[in-house]
């Protein structure tokens, strides 16, 4: 089983110990009348780690290649990393105990679970939507790690 503490909103620290910035953005494309949403301020993480993604790309310049953990003369990435064998059976357990009260969502790519742990006639999906504060949600994953096809190699999940 996998616990992920999901966070939106919080503040990271680069490998020298210096605040990110809260948030990214090209001032030159906001025009003057428009305003800021501070709610999008700061970034989103799992159990209080996560890497920016310009980092990895500063490091491996092709996109395809940033989250690969094959990679061996790169340091291991600080968002969380979970290994299993092909067809384990996967649980994920999501919890949101707070931060911003905007939504988010989590997916992992090529996986899927019954909207309903508990219940297998229940929709299959691939996304877990409008994740929020005290929200929590169990993932079993159908067909296990790999989705069933036997395929090691890395899955990626993201939240949005």
């Amino acid at each position: 089983m996998v616990i992920l503490l999901a966070q939106n909103g919080i503040y990271l620290e680069n490998a020298h110990g210096e605040l990110l910035p809260k948030f990214f953005f090209n001032p030159e494309l906001i025009a003057d009348d428009d305003e800021f949403d501070t709610e999008d301020q700061g970034m989103k993480g799992y159990n209080l780690r996560s890497e920016p993604f310009y980092n990895r790309l500063k490091q491996v310049p092709i996109v395809g290649d940033v989250f690969a953990s094959n990679t061996s003369d790169l340091p291991d990435i600080s968002t969380p990393i979970f290994y299993a064998n092909p067809d384990d059976p996967v649980t994920i357990k999501l919890l949101m105990p707070a931060e911003k009260p905007r939504a988010t969502t989590f997916y992992i790519h090529e996986h899927a679970s019954n909207s309903e742990s508990e219940n297998i006639n229940s929709p299959v999906i691939g996304v877990d939507g409008a994740i929020t504060i005290g929200d929590s949600y169990k993932k079993e994953l159908i067909g296990g790690a790999t989705a069933g096809t036997g395929q090691t190699g890395d899955y990626m999940y993201q939240s949005a």
